[in-house]
């Protein structure tokens, strides 16, 4: 993160943190890692009040697993201003620091030396920085920046106009979509430097919102992920060209409850469709020999891949 900003300034601009530019960018990733970091706030605070402290550690790690090994990686050169866009680039460093600064602060209780570490570089970058001379640093008000240790700040409060429950879910399914095509490779053992012409992905119930953006303004991400030249989502129409779901009884939780209907139940559920299989598990209930079962807990569903030749691969 310094290196790039020390590129951006380049001796004659000066980088100066500003929450207004994070909340005024339109790029999907951006608004993805705000909203993460904001939910993250509100669930440590909601948690140390509950005393809940043994679920926060886990929360900071997959987290920060999140910035590092998603937002920096898919936004790697545009930071450094590989893409061509300074102004762009500059976005892309704001939201990296307000991130880094939230999630210094937040830690600071559970890793203190690390973060403090963090918090000295990072001050030097605030504007209040300068009323730290002259034992401004241990006075009041406290401030990031001005405070002249990451231990005298207090926790920062989530702001609710920056979540966004549409963007962390069209990113998880984003990641879901990538790590399933490395697995595809890894399967043919096929380099991540030899392109593929296509990828397609079936979604169960996907939301207007995911494949939108999926296939919108995050489809260059999984392009470039995947090194593919195409991506897809099939329809739900379409999907059983696809696959084919199949369920099976639970036999073990049944035994009792079917009895000697077991087989007349195990012969009709055989005989259902991909459609019945789909509409089956989304109402999440079927009556068969007027026995009525869950379709979550006591049916075992299995997705089989339709399409047939060595072009194709699939995973799950």
């Amino acid at each position: 993160f310094m290196q790039n900003v020390e590129r951006w300034e380049g001796g004659s601009r000066k980088f100066v943190p500003s929450v207004d530019k994070v909340k005024a960018t339109t790029n999907p990733t951006d608004i993805w890692i705000s909203a993460a970091t904001q939910e993250l706030i509100k669930f440590v605070h909601d948690e140390m009040a509950a005393y809940r402290l043994y679920t926060v550690m886990p929360a900071l790690v997959a987290y920060v697993t999140q910035l590092t090994n998603w937002y920096v990686r898919l936004n790697r050169d545009r930071l450094k201003g590989l893409d061509g866009d300074d102004t762009d680039a500059e976005i892309g460093l704001q939201v990296l620091y307000d991130c880094l600064l939230d999630v210094t602060i937040i830690m600071g209780p559970f890793t203190p030396f690390i973060t403090e570490y963090f918090y000295q570089h990072l001050r030097k970058m605030q504007p209040s920085y300068a009323d730290a001379a002259n034992g401004g640093g241990n006075s009041n008000p406290v401030m990031p920046g001005k405070s002249d240790s990451v231990h005298f700040l207090r926790m920062p409060e989530y702001d609710e106009g920056r979540l966004n429950h549409d963007a962390v879910e069209a990113m998880e399914t984003l990641q879901s979509v990538v790590e399933q095509g490395r697995n595809c490779r890894e399967k043919r053992t096929i380099s991540l430097r030899t392109p593929v012409k296509h990828v397609a992905a079936i979604i169960r119930n996907p939301s207007k919102n995911v494949v939108d953006a999926i296939t919108g303004p995050l489809k260059k991400y999984i392009l470039s992920e995947l090194n593919a030249w195409e991506f897809t989502v099939v329809s739900k129409e379409d999907q059983h060209d696809w696959v084919t779901l199949s369920l099976t009884p639970d036999f073990k939780l049944l035994g009792k409850k079917l009895g000697k209907k077991m087989k007349a139940v195990q012969a009709s559920i055989k005989a259902l469709t991909h459609d019945e299989a789909v509409k089956i598990l989304e109402d999440g209930k079927v009556t068969i020999e007027d026995v009525e079962l869950d379709a979550k807990t006591e049916l075992v569903s299995k997705l089989a891949f339709s399409k047939e030749g060595d072009n194709w691969e699939a995973t799950e």
